[in-house]
């Protein structure tokens, strides 16, 4: 199982892959994820997979900066905010 610890970018590019309409690959951290796919119900989708891996995240958070390198910096966040 993941640790808050060891969770890394790529690990979330693989959960998002799940979920956009273009190949993961073609997909920079900095572009706009509601552009290939994610949707606010998704969000919602995302949000709960990250709080079963220990991320107190919310989203709201995820909505305001809808990018694969926003994301990780809010989980980087989580981690530092809960001793992960």
């Amino acid at each position: 199982m993941t640790t808050q610890t060891d969770f890394t970018m790529e690990q979330l590019r693989e959960l998002v892959a799940q979920y956009v309409t273009e190949p993961i690959d073609t997909i920079a951290d900095e572009d706009y994820l509601l552009d290939v796919g994610i949707d606010s119900i998704t969000m919602m989708t995302i949000v709960e997979e990250l709080r079963k891996k220990g991320f107190a995240l919310t989203f709201i958070q995820l909505a305001d900066e809808p990018t694969i390198y926003g994301w990780y910096r809010l989980i980087k966040q989580s981690m530092a905010d809960y001793g992960g």
